[in-house]
């Protein structure tokens, strides 16, 4: 599902149409995680779909990547791994459903594209990462299938775990972006999902409450997109 063709058939949206869905993102999020009114989220995912389409999906992604690349708290690199390795391969097997077909090819499909993205790059440390991810992917759907993890983390310092995380957070992004149109609904309504489990875990680690992380984090998120499209 990952390759070329499928991230190049939804490049970036304009700057202004980006900055306006994750505008829409946290209104979406403000009312299903802090107001917990569900018919209103509802009545706005489907506005907001209409009105962005995948560049909706591509802000909720890129918020779920945000959260789980913070380099300020490297301690937690090995738990942020699993979980976006979790959560991709949660992504594999709804696509694996809305397309009728088998999740291993899915993965298979997914691990080539990785392998067109690492042939791309000229650094041979960040190509290894890439390599890992591969096998990450790999080992992952074998635990879905209930065999023994791997524990391939264990082999990664610190830093390459990062870089890692980096990696599987793009392929998260990408995943997202790739499915069809018809689709897009139910694979925001897992994002949302996702955004409200992170949101409620570190509102209880900080002991803050969700409406002050949304603004924390839509903010950070703005600023993070004005940055990266300036360039």
């Amino acid at each position: 599902m990952i390759d070329d063709d499928a991230a190049g058939a939804a490049q970036d949206p304009p700057a202004a149409t980006a900055a306006s869905a994750v505008r829409a993102v946290r209104e979406i999020v403000t009312a299903s995680v802090v107001h917990r009114d569900t018919p209103r989220a509802d009545d706005l995912v489907s506005e907001y779909l209409a009105t962005y389409g995948c560049a909706l999906v591509d802000a909720a992604s890129t918020f779920i990547a945000h959260h789980l690349t913070d380099a300020a708290t490297p301690e937690l690199a090995e738990d942020r791994f699993l979980y976006l390795l979790t959560r991709i391969g949660n992504l594999i097997d709804l696509a694996a459903e809305v397309t009728d077909a088998d999740p291993g090819v899915v993965v298979r499909d997914v691990v080539d594209g990785i392998g067109e993205m690492e042939r791309s790059i000229g650094d041979p440390r960040e190509r290894d990462v890439y390599r890992a991810a591969q096998t990450c992917l790999i080992a992952h759907r074998f635990v879905r299938l209930g065999r023994p993890a791997w524990g391939i983390q264990k082999s990664l310092d610190q830093n390459d775990m990062l870089v890692l995380n980096s990696v599987l957070a793009k392929i998260l992004v990408l995943l997202a972006r790739a499915f069809p149109e018809d689709a897009r609904a139910r694979v925001f309504m897992v994002l949302l999902g996702e955004a409200s489990h992170v949101l409620s875990c570190q509102a209880s680690a900080q002991d803050v409450t969700v409406e002050r992380l949304v603004e924390g984090y839509f903010t950070a998120l703005s600023a993070q997109e004005a940055c990266r499209r300036s360039t």
